[in-house]
């Protein structure tokens, strides 16, 4: 797969994943994180998609592929053991905009990646399935330099860049004021407090809409 890394929304859309095992409870949880709801397709399930069922985060028809499973669907997940109804399912979704086929990320369209994500800050990792350990001792590396309350600064971040982006400055001097709010002392919930009035003040003076 030559793949390029995409942000896609699949909320309100018909997410359907075949099989109820462990790769596709790692799928599951990995769109569920996102808020994306599922449909499950299997006779059986492992015993943490059963509680997730519980929670009403998903749904879960109790039976065995068909055809008409992926019909309307936006994005379809094919993660079972049997190789027989994954044929079959990947054929069956031949129209469907996105695929995500387990047993061999080639003969699908799209790969969920290993993520996390601060707020509106999303960082993902992917060796393509060349090693999946190593995606995930480098996505452990990386969260370490990202702490919990990163998103409250990506959140200021945002909601200053909305400000000055309405603001009559010149250019120049609204790419200044965006540069100069990486740095590091912008990190404190104090200086943040700061800038925002000192902000307030420019948008009187020039005119923020």
């Amino acid at each position: 797969m030559s793949a390029i890394p995409m942000m896609v929304d699949l909320a309100g859309k018909r997410t359907v994943v075949v099989g109820g095992g462990v790769v596709a409870e790692k799928r599951v949880k990995t769109l569920n994180k996102k808020g994306v709801f599922i449909t499950l397709i299997s006779p059986s399930l492992t015993s943490t998609l059963k509680c997730m069922i519980d929670d009403e985060k998903i749904s879960w028809k109790k039976k065995r592929f068909s055809e008409e499973d992926v019909i309307d669907a936006f994005a379809v997940v094919i993660a079972t053991n049997d190789l027989e109804v994954n044929e079959m399912a990947l054929q069956a979704a031949s129209q469907v905009p996105l695929i995500n086929y387990a047993p061999d990320v080639d003969r699908g369209n799209f790969s969920i990646p290993a993520y996390f994500s601060r707020g509106k800050l999303t960082i993902s990792v992917s060796t393509e399935g060349a090693s999946p350990m190593l995606t995930a001792r480098i996505k452990a590396d990386l969260e370490k330099g990202f702490e919990d309350d990163y998103g409250q600064y990506v959140d200021f971040l945002y909601e200053c860049r909305q400000q000055i982006k309405r603001s009559s400055l010149p250019k120049v001097e609204k790419q200044a004021l965006l540069k100069h709010l990486l740095q590091d002392t912008y990190k404190s919930p104090d200086q943040q407090k700061i800038f925002k009035k000192q902000l307030e003040t420019i948008a009187e003076g020039e005119g923020v809409t």
